[in-house]
């Protein structure tokens, strides 16, 4: 194809995602919502935690409440809605939950479970 319907395809087939990780993201979601072009509401759980006072605490109840309202209004726009998960046990509870775009981990905890498998490995040898 050439550069004009390869550009047009590009910007037909893009998905544009959004981050609500903050207290004004999510004051904001309704309005956010409303935009077309928004195909996913992504939710940093961490994030989240600090914006909700309660650093790290992803499973306090006001983050907890807060992915419910979020994943609840997205899915209510019929659009997805994404989050990360730390294991398959996470990725089944927010599958369950009906989150559709699961980020597997993350790429910091991913390279150190490999380090620490390469190192007990070689231990052993």
């Amino acid at each position: 194809m050439d550069a004009r319907q390869y550009a047009q395809m590009s910007n037909d087939e893009t998905m544009i995602t959004c981050y609500c990780e903050t207290a004004a993201g999510i004051q904001n979601l309704d309005e956010i919502l409303t935009v077309p072009e928004v195909d996913v509401i992504f939710i940093g759980p961490y994030d989240l935690s600090q914006a909700l006072g309660v650093v790290g605490e992803v499973n306090h109840p006001r983050v907890q409440e807060a992915i419910a309202t979020i994943t609840r209004k997205t899915r209510a726009a019929h659009k997805a809605v994404g989050i990360i998960a730390a294991d398959a046990a996470a990725t089944q509870h927010w599958i369950d939950s009906g989150i559709q775009y699961i980020a597997l981990s993350s790429d910091l905890a991913m390279i150190a479970a490999v380090g620490k498998r390469f190192m007990a490995d070689l231990k052993r040898r």
